[in-house]
C-alpha cells in the first residue's frame, strides 16, 4: 500500500470516529434538551396559573398524557388536596379521584409507581398509568397522577423515569414557589 493509500485510509478512519462522536453528541443534546425545557417552563413564574399550565404542556408534550391530577399537602395536619386536573373526572377530594389509594401510597413512600405493562383499562376511569411524588429538598410535597397515556405514545417504561424524577423535582419546588401565601390566600 502506497503511503497517499495509508494516509487516505487513516483520514477515513478519522471520519468515521468524528462522525460517531457527532452522532453521540446529539444523542446527547436530545437526552438534555427534554430536561432544559422542563427547568426552564416550570421555573419561568411565580404565578401559580402559570405554572399549572407549565406542568400541563410538560406532561403533554414530553410524556404523552393529556389526563393528569396535581396534588399537594396542604395544612395542619398535612391533607392531600387536589390543585388541578385535566381531563380526569372526579370531585375536590383525592378519594374521588381514580387510583387515589396508590396515588396515597405514592406520597407515603415517595416512590414513583409506573403501570405494569399492559394493565387493562378498568371500565369508565381512567386507568392510572403512573404517580409521580411531588419532591422539594427530598421531602414529599404532592403528587402528579398520570392517566391514560396518549394512543402513539404508548405505556411508560422504566426508560421514562428519569424524565418523571426530574418533573418530579422542578414541577415540586415550581408549586411551591407558586403556592398562595395565607395574605393572598385570603384575597
Amino acid at each position: 500500500m502506497s503511503p497517499v493509500e495509508t494516509q487516505a485510509d487513516a483520514l477515513k478512519a478519522r471520519v468515521v470516529s468524528l462522525e460517531r462522536q457527532l452522532a453521540q453528541a446529539r444523542r446527547r443534546i436530545a437526552e438534555l434538551t427534554p430536561a432544559h425545557v422542563v427547568a426552564q417552563r416550570l421555573h419561568a413564574s411565580l404565578d401559580r396559573k402559570q405554572v399549572i399550565l407549565a406542568l400541563e404542556e410538560i406532561v403533554a408534550g414530553l410524556v404523552g398524557c393529556e389526563q393528569l391530577a396535581v396534588f399537594e399537602l396542604v395544612g395542619a395536619p398535612e391533607v392531600l388536596t387536589l390543585v388541578a386536573a385535566v381531563g380526569v373526572p372526579g370531585e375536590s377530594n383525592d378519594s374521588t379521584y381514580p387510583g387515589a389509594a396508590r396515588i396515597a401510597h405514592g406520597v407515603a413512600s415517595g416512590e414513583t409507581w409506573l403501570a405494569p405493562a399492559g394493565a387493562a383499562d378498568s371500565g369508565d376511569e381512567p386507568p392510572l398509568s403512573a404517580c409521580i411524588p411531588l419532591k422539594v429538598d427530598g421531602r414529599v410535597t404532592g403528587a402528579l397522577a398520570l392517566y391514560r397515556m396518549l394512543d402513539h405514545r404508548g405505556a411508560l417504561e422504566p426508560a421514562d423515569l428519569p424524565l418523571l424524577e426530574m418533573l418530579s423535582t422542578h414541577a415540586g419546588i415550581a408549586l411551591a414557589a407558586s403556592r398562595p401565601t395565607a395574605v393572598e390566600a385570603a384575597r
